[in-house]
């Protein structure tokens, strides 16, 4: 609300290249996170101008990016199912002129449920889920223990599933283990540029464009939707457009 063309800006220029659909710029606009800076009031306007500049910044499918709120849920946080819900639901009763609803960067399956279920009584429109996985011993899981065939069998009512956040290799192992267990479900994913590191004070990462495109070569097999999360700039995002267009 207080810098609407530096926004819009970045929505342009990643139209610009080729990309199909762009996300609001809202992933911490649930009640929760904006309770914590003392915005939770203007948590409608907030929302409203999300959908509103990116809707306004190119011809091409808006969807709603609604992340985690933070707040662990009981027993292992102070966060009740009823706290999220209503977090949740007062963010996307202010997003009904997007196109879709984009839960993104989950990494619990039970607060997911719960995004996903607001979603649903508070809108019609589509929803895509997407969560971050780690590689262990023990294979992929979300940090709270949830393989990606277990999200993939909780989450067969979800209108798309996915991974983003993550690595290229790591978005590929997670669509995969989707995959044999929803046969029919569309497929998303949204990699990093590779793993971020710390240097003189600034987040990098190491993909470069050329990179990003040849490491996400075999994903495009996998996914409906194909996009790029932290670190990807609209030159990523053009060469992944050449190459698959």
């Amino acid at each position: 609300m207080t810098r609407p063309k530096l926004v819009a800006a970045v929505h342009r220029s990643y139209f610009a290249v080729g990309s199909e659909r762009v996300l609001t710029n809202t992933i911490g606009g649930s009640r929760i996170p904006l309770a914590r800076h003392g915005l939770e009031a203007q948590i409608a306007e907030i929302n409203r101008a999300g959908v509103a500049i990116a809707r306004a910044s190119g011809a091409g499918i808006v969807g709603v990016s609604v992340g985690p709120s933070g707040a662990l849920l009981e027993p292992y946080g102070d966060a009740s199912a009823a706290e999220l819900e209503d977090s949740f639901a007062a963010q996307l009763e202010a997003c009904q002129e997007a196109d879709v609803i984009w839960i993104e960067t989950m990494t619990d399956g039970a607060e997911a449920r719960i995004a996903l279920d607001a979603a649903r009584q508070a809108t019609a429109l589509p929803v895509v889920v997407t969560f971050v996985y780690e590689s262990g011993k023990q294979g992929l899981k979300t940090i709270m223990g949830q393989s990606p065939e277990e999200i993939a069998a909780e989450f067969q009512d979800a209108d798309a599933l996915g991974v983003n956040c993550s690595t290229p290799e790591t978005c590929l192992q997670g669509v995969r283990a989707h995959r044999s267990k929803l046969p029919g479900t569309p497929l998303v994913a949204r990699p990093n540029a590779g793993t971020p590191r710390w240097e003189r004070g600034r987040t990098l990462f190491p993909l470069s464009p050329e990179g990003f495109e040849k490491e996400t070569a075999e994903l495009a097999q996998w996914t409906a939707v194909l996009g790029g999360c932290c670190g990807t700039t609209p030159e990523h995002l053009r060469l992944l457009k050449r190459r698959h267009q």
